[in-house]
């Protein structure tokens, strides 16, 4: 997901999602700004769950970092 205000619905969808029992993991691309007002409060809303793996995936790399996510998601 993005930094924008879709990527912070995406965060509050995630964490809902634990809330219900489920394992999520959250894959963030980063592209260089903090964020919208939104994705930085469900992202430190976030932060109380430590269950839920997030991932900073850096723009440079992103190919080979997002392959590698999706392969951790799968084993």
């Amino acid at each position: 997901m993005g930094k924008g205000n879709n990527g912070g619905d995406g965060l509050a969808i995630a964490r809902l999602l634990t809330e219900k029992g489920y394992q999520v993991t959250v894959a963030v691309l980063e592209f260089g700004f903090k964020g919208s007002p939104d994705f930085q409060e469900n992202l430190a809303r976030l932060h109380y769950y430590p269950n839920v793996a997030v991932s900073f995936i850096q723009t440079e790399e992103y190919s080979k970092e997002i392959l590698n996510f999706l392969k951790r998601l799968y084993i």
